[in-house]
């Protein structure tokens, strides 16, 4: 069985990683060929479409015309040229979403030459037409236009295209029969069944995996020495992809730069590239780690944490709660959609998103749950968020597809 995956990057990020567990565990299943909109040149099963100048060139014009995911024109038709050329029995999309692959005429080409495909929502693009967040906006759910969020400084849209966006999404998925939407978290299908733009599409929930067998399990480190953090200090660590202290940053950092004040004798470790423009404006038990790319090191911070604290405003899936837990961590959070249809109940905590207060007291209930434990929270975690599990879910997705085709 041959599969093409698209996505906007390769063997970087959390998608990336994805798809490369996924290649991992099934190669001796499924020969893979990989199509990425950014990252290293094509060679052998990898297929580059944009260089970086073409990238920042269709990542303008998007913002120019308000089209975010209808530009790409000539990258998506050597796109579309490699798919013909390679011939594949499935094609997976996964997050093909940097403004280089025009996703509308991506999915009516798959469409009309009925090759069979998966879509995985690891965002929720797809079934917006627009939104990768679409927070408390429902328009999605009738046809999106005069938008709330596209001129905001995190979209930076020079017009509101939103209205003609949503229904070319929606016409490109009407009456598409050969394909199987995925989504990661239950929360997730749950807004996908909401939308009309991918209504009557068999949809199944595949939980995002993480390698549980050779890095995100209880390790044993003296990291807490090298960070001159004595013995018996508690310690809170949150895991984000930047950490500001904007009160617009989706991820919340101003929230533990609060939270960290309220609580001085705690440690709070933060794992993320840095966007503060003056350090010393944030409490002295705060220590900013900075970006961690070896995955082991980061396995190791959540295995000296005594909590996982995260404060999103929204998450499709949140990854750091399956690596916390799966290091033995409890997670406490705020409700941001995905992290709390996908944890496991009785280790972690989740409080109104915003609730500063409802944050500490959770934090407080929870700090010492870590020293009552042994494997077991680790031992289920890792039994729930394996790779392999999610590798072997994704085959029978593909295997269906495939037989019912064939």
């Amino acid at each position: 069985m041959k599969v093409l995956t698209v996505n906007c990057v390769y063997d970087q990020g959390s998608t990336g990683k994805i798809i490369k567990d996924i290649e991992k565990h099934l190669s001796d299943k499924c020969e893979f060929v990989f199509c990425y909109e950014s990252g290293p040149k094509s060679n052998g099963n990898m297929y580059r479409i944009a260089d970086k100048y073409t990238h920042k060139f269709y990542y303008l014009l998007a913002r120019l015309t308000g089209l975010k995911y209808s530009t790409g024109y000539t990258t998506t038709f050597r796109l579309i040229r490699f798919i013909k050329k390679q011939v594949p029995d499935i094609v997976h999309l996964h997050c093909p979403n940097i403004s280089t692959v025009n996703i509308p005429w991506l999915i009516s080409f798959l469409k009309q030459n009925q090759i069979p495909t998966v879509i995985t929502n690891h965002a929720e693009f797809y079934y917006t037409g627009n939104c990768p967040h679409a927070f408390e906006c429902m328009k999605f759910t009738t046809g999106c236009g005069n938008c709330d969020y596209v001129f905001d400084p995190y979209r930076k849209f020079l017009f509101d295209r939103t209205a003609y966006e949503w229904k070319r999404m929606k016409k490109a998925f009407d009456g598409f029969n050969n394909v199987v939407s995925v989504s990661v978290s239950p929360w997730v299908m749950s807004r996908q069944q909401m939308s009309p733009v991918m209504k009557g599409i068999k949809s199944v929930v595949v939980k995002n995996g993480i390698d549980t067998d050779n890095i995100f399990h209880p390790r044993k480190t003296d990291l807490k020495s090298q960070l001159n953090i004595p013995d018996g200090q508690k310690v809170v660590l949150h895991v984000t992809a930047s950490f500001s202290d904007r009160e617009e940053d989706i991820k919340g950092g101003h929230y533990i730069i609060k939270l960290a004040a309220k609580m001085p004798d705690i440690v709070f470790l933060v794992v993320g590239s840095s966007l503060l423009n003056d350090n010393s404006k944030i409490p002295t038990n705060v220590k900013i780690i900075g970006r961690v790319s070896d995955q082991s090191l980061l396995a190791e911070y959540y295995s000296i944490a005594d909590i996982t604290v995260l404060t999103s405003r929204r998450e499709t899936y949140g990854m750091s709660v399956a690596e916390s837990l799966c290091c033995g961590t409890p997670v406490v959070a705020f409700k941001a959609g995905g992290p709390e249809s996908i944890a496991l109940d009785e280790y972690s905590s989740f409080v109104e998103y915003g609730n500063i207060d409802a944050l500490e007291q959770s934090v407080n209930e929870m700090l010492d749950m870590k020293s009552r434990l042994t494997f077991e929270l680790s031992e289920k975690a890792c039994q729930l968020y394996s790779s392999q599990t999610m590798a072997n879910e994704y085959y029978e997705v593909y295997k269906g597809l495939y037989k019912l085709l064939n």
